[in-house]
């Protein structure tokens, strides 16, 4: 029995924090008029803000990342051209 309340206890600490994550997301996934930009004009304009010389915003398939050896922030279609909380944050 306390095998049982272990295991249990186990997967909810693993799966628990990701579902809750994914939940939030989807919840300020909604586009929002209000936003003066997307999320990749979100992101040059924080590139410029704090003087980052030399990184580049473009949009990807690959999910969404930095890649150092070429100097680039890539974002998914959904948040480069999204004008939603999820996309600028």
């Amino acid at each position: 029995m306390i095998y049982l309340i272990g295991v249990l206890l186990l997967l909810g600490v693993m799966f628990l924090p990701q579902y809750a994550t994914r939940r939030i997301l989807q919840k300020h996934a909604v586009p929002r008029p209000d936003f003066p930009g997307t999320g990749g004009e979100f992101a040059r304009h924080l590139l410029e803000r704090f003087s980052v010389d030399g990184v580049g915003v473009e949009q990807t398939n690959q999910g969404d990342h930095y890649d150092p050896s070429q100097k680039m922030v890539r974002l998914s279609p959904q948040y480069y051209e999204g004008k939603s909380l999820t996309s600028v944050v």
